[in-house]
């Protein structure tokens, strides 16, 4: 049986400390602070630890444990609303855009935080052309060719945002996520890279 953990830690560390001045291992909570003392907008590598998000039905791979390990470049600490704002003046539209209030939990520090259920999810931003490194796990193993394929087709696909779209913003949409912050297995910034801990 394949070291999962060992081996997101591996592959976190190989892909983030190649640009990277210093290396720390830090818990969580000490994540959480190195966050919020970022300032401004900032550009990171994130590698996240994941349960895939597959459609079940007709799925062969329904009852099985799908992991995903995934590296990529991406960007914290805006504020949406301007985000999609800039993007409309950008284009020659008006700053017209009102984002909807979050589709679950709250605000804790914004634009950074957001706590529900007693959990805290970091949001983050897609950086266009920057394109993910994706490993999938399947019951502990690296998923072999036959079962990336399944994966590829039950995996939801991602639609383009209605609001954004609304307003006149069909190109080059603001892609917000947000991810669990113990599902973080590594980030780097500001030439440091940060390990957490379990």
């Amino acid at each position: 049986m394949y070291n999962f953990n060992m081996f997101a830690t591996m592959k976190a560390t190989k892909t983030t400390t190649a640009s990277a001045v210093s290396a720390k291992t830090i818990n969580t909570a000490e994540l959480k602070a190195v966050l919020a003392d970022l300032k401004g907008c900032v550009m990171l590598n994130l590698t996240t630890l994941t349960d895939a998000k597959l459609n079940k039905r007709g799925n062969p791979l329904a009852n099985c444990v799908v992991r995903k390990l995934q590296t990529k470049v991406c960007q914290f600490g805006y504020s949406y609303e301007n985000a999609v704002n800039n993007r409309l003046e950008k284009q020659g539209d008006e700053r017209s855009f009102v984002a909807e209030s979050l589709p679950y939990g709250t605000w804790e520090i914004p634009n950074k935080f957001i706590a529900h259920n007693g959990t805290t999810y970091v949001r983050f931003y897609l950086l266009k052309g920057a394109e993910p490194t994706t490993i999938y796990m399947v019951n502990g193993a690296i998923a072999n060719k036959a079962q990336m394929e399944i994966i590829r087709q039950f995996e939801p696909k991602h639609a383009p945002s209605n609001t954004q779209s609304a307003e006149g913003l069909n190109v080059n949409q603001v892609k917000p996520f947000n991810v669990r912050i113990d599902n973080i297995v590594s980030l780097s910034v500001n030439g440091t890279t940060y390990t957490i801990a379990e």
